[in-house]
């Protein structure tokens, strides 16, 4: 069954790639127009077909499709069965980003790899804040530079969840991320939470999160053993998916298409300082990524190569926060 399936997949891409080259070639005098628009019009049902069929095929063996609501509940039951109201969103329906809730501040650098600012890297198009990686004319690389509400808003505890098509292709390193802010922080170290990363994989997010000394200490957990799954590859790259993050005074947890896969708890303690966890209880700001691996990476992963096609694209199609009653707090951080 798997070689049959194997052949209609191999035959359905040869052939919807060499229909419209053979019928965008099909040249002839003016006198034989109406003979050969005949066989155009045929050539030109074929393609569709496949075309259809190719689509057909990818999404029969992807993953299952995740309904979602276009506008935002007012109030939600959490992954982890509380009622939370919306607090804070962006569904990404305006012309530009809102620069009320969002800057644009390097968080991620690399020598070869330049951030971008302009409509080249980052831009809000058809409802979707889409960011765009590129290997440029002159050889070297750009990025967006990190969309983050670093300077509008941080946060402490709730329910944060975004819908989003991630790419899943060799060298990327896309990331939804958080950090506390010096303004807010109760300890030596930053609190970094990486709600995920896709690294040296097609079809694992992984969650970390981390404790960064002004010394240049630096302690982790998590990664792959902590990370979500998904059961097929085959469409991965172009499908949209729930990607969520719960925070209460007790524990953290990691979520994708609405369903708990990761638990943290909070009275556990990590790194070999043991000064505690109180640092996760600080107010947190949110940060988007879409960087990648070069052959200059100092994390050596699998880096874009010569067959990388380009751009590689994330789209969020919004960003909604809930939080409980009485149990969560949004920090207006303008001007920081």
């Amino acid at each position: 069954m798997k070689k049959i399936i194997s052949v209609i997949l191999v035959f359905t891409l040869i052939f919807s790639a060499a229909v419209p080259a053979f019928a965008a070639d099909a040249s002839v005098p003016a006198e034989e127009e109406n003979g050969c628009s005949f066989f155009k019009n045929i050539f030109e049902n074929i393609k569709d077909f496949f075309e259809r069929f190719a689509d057909f095929f990818r999404r029969l063996f992807g993953n299952k499709p995740i309904e979602v609501p276009a506008e935002p509940p007012e109030t939600i039951t959490s992954p982890d069965g509380s009622e939370m109201h919306l607090v804070w969103n962006d569904e990404f329906n305006s012309d530009s980003l809102d620069s009320a809730k969002w800057t644009l501040r390097a968080k991620m650098n690399q020598s070869d790899i330049k951030n971008g600012t302009d409509g080249h890297n980052v831009k809000v198009e058809d409802g979707n804040l889409v960011m765009r990686s590129w290997k440029e004319d002159d050889g070297k690389f750009s990025t967006n530079t990190s969309v983050t509400t670093d300077g509008t808003m941080s946060y402490k505890y709730g329910y944060l969840e975004m819908y989003a098509n991630v790419p899943f292709v060799e060298g990327c390193w896309p990331s939804f991320w958080m950090q506390s802010k010096d303004i807010h922080r109760s300890v030596p170290y930053m609190t970094e939470i990486d709600i995920f990363e896709v690294y040296d994989t097609r079809n694992i997010v992984a969650p970390n999160i981390h404790k960064w000394y002004s010394d240049g200490e630096h302690y982790q957990a998590g990664g792959r053993k902590w990370g979500y799954k998904f059961k097929r590859k085959i469409n991965l790259n172009n499908e949209y998916h729930l990607y969520g993050f719960g925070w209460t005074p007790d524990e953290m947890y990691f979520t994708v298409d609405g369903e708990i896969y990761f638990r943290y708890d909070l009275s556990q303690d990590f790194g070999d300082k043991s000064d505690g966890m109180q640092g996760f209880h600080d107010p947190i700001y949110i940060i988007f990524n879409n960087f990648i691996f070069t052959e200059n990476s100092s994390w050596k992963n699998p880096p874009v190569t010569d067959k990388t096609k380009w751009p590689i694209t994330y789209k969020i199609d919004w960003i909604r926060l809930y939080q409980k009653d009485g149990e969560g707090e949004i920090f207006d951080d303008t001007g920081h």
